[in-house]
């Protein structure tokens, strides 16, 4: 059995405490009023061993708080705890840093998060090596918090509060529950293909199958049964047999109209022939009259695009003659606009009230004035100059258009002649191809003549004759109806036939029914023994895991009003529930008890922390085989430590 003792723990700036020591011995009780930090001595040694705070989250608020109620910064958080494990004495210690970084171009400093530090007898570890050391000397961190807070066992879900009982109970067979009931053997070969567990959904899934293949029967039964027909088949068969004489009769006159049938279908062959050459005659007749008529749409489709061609260009010589005129006009108003501009500057004159200061209004030093004078003649010739070379260049542009507008008067004199003259060549086609006939004429051939006169004798043969075509539809007609009826009345013996199929399909389905209820009625019997052995098997284990603890009694299963049971895990002391109805000082003995056990079962004396400690006598609490540090709110200022 490993042994541990928790001897010492130091703690530096970590929730309440700025720095506090305390000693602990075999049996430790510390009291105080709330809010002094009893919980928190519990809180510092999970999170110096497992990083966790006592209802199993990480431990995140740890760092002390100024009178407002906010974290303080840049302080360093640390908790170091003496353990005695085996006789050996072992310190760790882990320190908790902030770290904080001033970014480029900024003045102050951003959190970016915490790291921790750890040592094992003042030796630095990393934190791998720290974790690996704690499992190898120690334990794990699951068994640690379920051995020394019963609180970390009772926050886990059923499945897992269970399963840590079932450690408890050691091997139990289904061989050995067999066993125990001569009414179980039944089950010993069953349960080689499965548990209870699985054998009972497999049961109910089966009978639920069952039911609801037997809930089917009765309405398949009910449609056998109306699928049956009550028919006097003698009736039918004479009916049949007269159905038959008159199917033979009508197919006898519809062989005698097939012969007629024949020479006057030959006859409407004839025409077709006859019609077919014709057409081909009309054909070759109207060929040479497209061709022509294509050879005048060439030459107009060629001609068009000729006229369109001198279009554009006509529009193009428009386009420039109107520019040149345009030209000209506003060619004559820029220089009678210069012409103006210039009389106005030629006749400008310096002004003598320049020659005087603006300042103190005396006049100017002669050469200055001199110098104004120079400038500003100098300026007008400049401004004179400029208009005339202005105006020479609009006087060019005017010579040109009036040079250029001759030429392009004749160019479009003579492009409008040529599109004038296709016009007329288009229209004169256009007349040809109206004046030609819509079809070719073929009223002198001597062969369509011929063809033509055949026509009409063959037309006149069979308009004379009858086809007997009408009369033979309607037998086809009237037999297909008589097959139709005959189809029906087979069917309905068919039918009658049936009957004797469907009485031995019944039979079939109601041994069904019978062979499925009893297949029910078994599976039932099966479902509730396996119900009956589950019941025992949990029974047995209940007594084998509640030999184990000293006054709490296991309940891991209930029985459902159905007749099957729930798994279920509640801890009782004297049959009250020790999770609710309990009172707290019965309830802190069951909470040691379930410790003791659990250490026991994992070869383990660690320390045990029991809360709430107030609401049991000193008198009451038993001895333990493991250290006992037990937490009670008291009137005391401060905390207060007793090492019994």
């Amino acid at each position: 059995m490993r042994t541990i003792k928790l001897l010492k723990i130091v703690c530096d700036n970590f929730k309440c405490f700025k720095h506090k020591e305390v000693e602990l011995s075999d049996r430790t009780i510390v009291k105080g009023k709330n809010g002094v930090g009893k919980s928190t001595l519990y809180n510092a040694l999970l999170f110096c061993l497992f990083d966790k705070d006592m209802n199993g989250n990480s431990a995140t608020d740890i760092r002390p708080h100024d009178e407002n109620g906010v974290d303080i910064d840049n302080i360093d958080i640390s908790v170091s705890c003496t353990f005695e494990v085996d006789g050996r004495e072992i310190t760790l210690k882990k320190t908790q840093k902030q770290k904080w970084t001033k970014k480029r171009g900024s003045d102050s400093k951003t959190f970016e998060g915490n790291v921790n530090e750890f040592t094992v007898n003042d030796i630095p570890k990393s934190q791998k090596d720290y974790k690996a050391y704690i499992a190898d000397n120690f334990c794990d961190e699951e068994t640690f918090l379920s051995c020394t807070n019963a609180q970390s066992f009772f926050r886990l879900d059923t499945k897992k509060r269970r399963a840590k009982l079932l450690d408890l109970a050691g091997a139990l067979t289904d061989e050995d529950v067999v066993a125990t009931e001569e009414t179980f053997k039944p089950l010993a070969d069953m349960l080689k293909d499965g548990t209870v567990d699985e054998l009972m959904t497999r049961s109910k899934g089966t009978i639920k199958r069952l039911n609801d293949t037997l809930k089917t029967l009765p309405a398949r039964i009910d449609e056998q049964e109306k699928s049956k027909v009550d028919i006097d088949v003698a009736e039918l068969e004479l009916a049949k047999n007269a159905m038959k004489e008159k199917i033979a009769k009508i197919e006898s006159e519809e062989a005698d109209l097939s012969k007629r049938y024949e020479e006057y279908q030959k006859a409407s062959d004839g025409v077709l022939e006859i019609k077919f050459e014709m057409s081909d005659l009309e054909r070759k007749a109207n060929e040479s009259l497209v061709k022509r008529k294509q050879e005048i749409e060439k030459q107009i489709c060629s001609k068009n695009v000729s006229l369109n061609s001198f279009k554009n260009t006509i529009f193009k010589t428009e386009f420039n003659l109107e520019g040149y005129k345009n030209d000209i006009a506003s060619g004559e108003k820029e220089k009678n606009r210069l012409s103006e501009q210039w009389k106005s500057v030629k006749l400008e004159t310096f002004d003598e009230f320049t020659a005087i200061c603006p300042t103190c209004h005396r006049e100017l030093p002669e050469e200055d004035v001199k110098r104004l004078v120079d400038d500003f003649e100098k300026s007008k010739a400049e401004r004179l100059a400029k208009i005339e070379k202005e105006g020479n260049e609009v006087k060019a542009d005017i010579d040109n258009a009036k040079a250029n507008i001759p030429k392009v008067e004749a160019e479009l004199k003579q492009q409008t002649a040529e599109k004038n003259r296709l016009e007329e060549d288009i229209t004169a086609l256009e007349k040809q191809l109206s004046d030609l006939p819509s079809e070719g004429d073929i009223s002198d051939n001597t062969e369509y003549q011929q063809l033509a006169k055949q026509l009409e004798e063959k037309e006149a043969f069979l308009k004379k004759g009858n086809s007997a075509e009408e009369t033979r539809n309607q037998l086809l007609s009237k037999k297909s109806d008589l097959q139709s009826q005959l189809e029906e009345i087979n069917g309905q013996i068919a039918k009658a036939q049936r009957n004797v199929d469907i009485d031995e399909r019944i039979g079939e389905l109601q041994q069904e029914q019978r062979d499925t209820a009893q297949k029910i009625a078994d599976e039932e019997r099966t479902l509730d023994l396996l119900e009956q052995f589950n019941r025992a098997k949990m029974n047995m284990l209940t007594d084998k895991i509640n030999g184990h603890f000293k006054m709490v009694k296991w309940k891991l299963f209930k029985s459902l009003l159905n007749g099957g049971t729930e798994d279920i895990c509640r801890a009782t002391v004297g049959g009250t529930d020790v999770e609710s109805g309990l009172n707290d000082s019965d309830c802190l003995l069951a909470y040691i008890d379930i410790l003791e056990t659990f250490q026991k079962m994992n070869n383990l004396s660690i320390p045990l922390f029991l809360d709430r400690g107030e609401s049991i006598n000193s008198d009451r609490l038993p001895k333990t085989g493991c250290q006992l540090i037990v937490l009670s709110v008291s009137e005391d200022k401060g905390m207060m430590v007793v090492n019994e």
